[in-house]
């Protein structure tokens, strides 16, 4: 038992050193706001009310929240990639969502336009 505490206390340790390194590494860059920039001014810029709620070194979580509605979208820098988060909660048409990731690297306009064709696909199965 004490073989077990003591490999999953070394594991722990070593994540979060390795996080705490890589939050450093994306602080020296600005954090996520500056490194994802394009990102955020498209989702920003998609609807007139969408805000920022919340803001991390790694993560940036903005919202539209409206009556009976919320559209949420979350950025999330890992590991050497970035997640995306889309989620809508409707009082009339339910829950949905929908995730990505991809490499730390990739063009920013690739990655709007794979969201973007995403969100327009599963908007139109739900309707049609």
């Amino acid at each position: 038992m004490i073989w077990v505490i003591t490999v999953l206390a070394i594991i722990a340790f070593l994540f979060f050193k390795d996080k705490g390194e890589e939050n450093k590494r994306i602080a020296k860059q600005g954090g996520v706001k500056q490194k994802y920039g394009i990102l955020i001014n498209y989702i920003l810029s998609s609807h007139p009310q969408m805000e920022v709620q919340k803001l991390n070194t790694d993560s940036i979580t903005m919202a539209v929240i409206e009556p009976g509605v919320r559209t949420e979208f979350s950025i999330r820098h890992g590991f050497e990639s970035v997640s995306v988060f889309w989620r809508h909660y409707s009082a009339g048409f339910g829950n949905h969502r929908l995730n990505w990731t991809f490499p730390e690297f990739q063009s920013q306009e690739e990655m709007i336009n794979e969201i973007e064709g995403d969100i327009a696909a599963y908007e139109h199965k739900l309707l049609f």
